[in-house]
């Protein structure tokens, strides 16, 4: 007699087989610049309608914003900061261009630790 049950792949897939389906399913699409072009004019021209939404957003309150500048752009003045919300930090990256969570990765989650560390003081002071 024959199974009828019908045979199943299994769940898992080895590492290596998941590491190189991840690596060219990110990769490849970059290997054209007609792609590379193509995704970068999305991004450029969808910053109109970024800056109007931030232009038309009200201030953020009671949660903190971390503001990261590099070094060379010129510093948001404390009017900006006052305008994107009453809990915003600003920090300079010395060493960073404009990715500096990929210039200067140990900065971006130092500042972001001490912002989570300096809020959690003010919440258990204020249930205190």
């Amino acid at each position: 007699m024959r199974s009828t049950a019908v045979r199943r792949r299994p769940r898992f897939v080895p590492i290596q087989a998941a590491v190189a389906i991840a690596v060219v399913t990110l990769v490849f699409p970059l290997r054209t610049r007609r792609v590379l072009r193509i995704a970068m004019r999305s991004h450029v021209e969808a910053v109109p309608d970024t800056v109007r939404e931030m232009q038309n957003a009200g201030p953020i309150l009671k949660i903190p914003v971390l503001v990261l500048t590099p070094e060379k752009s010129t510093p948001l003045s404390d009017d900006c900061l006052a305008q994107i919300g009453c809990r915003v930090r600003q920090v300079i990256a010395p060493k960073s261009a404009h990715w500096i969570h990929l210039d200067q990765p140990d900065l971006v989650i130092d500042s972001i630790r001490e912002m989570v560390v300096a809020t959690t003081t003010e919440t258990m002071a204020v249930a205190d």
